[in-house]
């Protein structure tokens, strides 16, 4: 389009920000090396791509800030043992919880 209407559309004007720009190439060439590694090495299993995503680091944090809403990366080192054994008796099922209300839920009325 910018070969046919050049006063129209200016790439240089019209296109991503160089910062993210930047990010989806360095998305883009996560994914490949991402296929490669799991050709190479993981040739029996199944290639899951949404698999591969930042829920364990989201879960751990999660599991963090209901130990300690509000810590430094020194109590976070402290935590990571706490956060073990707290993950291990949720997947053993030896601890139950019991979910608060959250705003988002809204409110019962009888």
């Amino acid at each position: 389009m910018n070969e046919k209407h050049p006063d129209f559309i200016s790439l240089n004007k019209n296109f991503l920000a160089d910062q993210s720009f930047a990010i989806f190439i360095s998305l883009a060439e996560s994914m490949i090396l991402l296929v490669i590694s799991h050709r190479e090495y993981y040739s029996n299993y199944p290639f899951l791509p949404w698999m591969h995503g930042s829920e364990a680091c989201e879960h751990f944090f999660g599991i963090a800030r209901q130990i300690n809403s509000d810590f430094n990366y020194f109590e976070l080192l402290q935590l990571v043992p706490k956060i073990s054994q707290y993950a291990k008796a949720l997947r053993a099922k030896n601890i139950i919880l019991e979910k608060e209300k959250s705003v988002r839920e809204g409110k019962l009325f009888d």
